[in-house]
């Protein structure tokens, strides 16, 4: 009964503590991490996304590929990311297909998101974003606010060592992820991979950053924001908080 009685309260003493040393090992990973992007002044990259969605009598399927080019300047974050976008869609026998294309450039103040689709363009003005390029000290605060973050056993890229963190929904959302799964680059702090699984287990949008190089002289220009002629720019940052 005595050695029962050590091993019950050895087992208490081990969940209080372990859950503990799980968020240190978590907050350790969130500061290398934050402190390997610091270094690095610009960054350029490969970007691909495959989404899958499907439900009873829908199916809807969509490619995106393009770049993504990040310079800091003093503690403003400049990007630039040029996409394409292929999405097949079926509801019942029927099926449509669309083609979309996006540049977003951010002067470190401001984002400017230009679509193209079926012969329109739309032109969008937002507050910076700094997750929506991968900072991950940005990810990680956006994250906190609805998921609950776990580390993963840490895996290798292309060679690279990488960081993984699992994000869990704290509350369900029908026909959204159940959970997603973040690669983060040791060395550079940048986002490599996300995978995010649907209700069933099953990955319904993988994201990939190849060809990453750190470092890199990258023109001012690039991240200079001018509105085709004719396309009025909507301004949306005084909706934003």
């Amino acid at each position: 009964m005595k050695r029962m009685r050590l091993v019950l309260m050895a087992g208490l003493v081990l969940g209080l503590v372990l859950p503990a040393a799980v968020a240190d090992e978590l907050a350790t990973v969130e500061k290398k991490l934050t402190a390997a992007w610091k270094k690095h002044k610009s960054m350029t990259a490969e970007f691909t996304m495959v989404t899958k969605m499907e439900q009873p009598g829908f199916v809807m399927e969509s490619k995106t590929e393009g770049t993504q080019e990040v310079m800091k300047k003093g503690d403003q974050l400049l990007f630039r990311l040029e996409l394409a976008t292929s999405t097949v869609q079926k509801v019942g026998d029927q099926e449509t297909k669309s083609e979309q294309k996006v540049t977003m450039v951010s002067d470190g103040t401001y984002a400017y998101t230009l679509s193209e689709m079926m012969g329109q363009k739309t032109v969008v003005k937002t507050k910076v974003d700094p997750q929506s390029v991968g900072d991950p000290q940005a990810m990680f605060k956006f994250l906190r606010k609805d998921h609950t973050l776990k580390l993963l056993p840490e895996e290798t890229i292309d060679g690279k060592k990488v960081f993984v963190i699992e994000a869990t929904p704290k509350q369900a959302q029908p026909m959204a992820p159940s959970k997603s799964v973040y690669y983060f680059l040791q060395d550079d702090g940048a986002l490599v991979k996300l995978v995010a699984s649907d209700q069933a287990g099953k990955p319904m949008t993988t994201m990939t950053y190849t060809d990453v190089k750190s470092d890199v002289k990258i023109d001012p220009q690039r991240f200079v924001f001018k509105a085709p002629e004719g396309v009025q720019v909507i301004d949306q940052t005084g909706a934003q908080p």
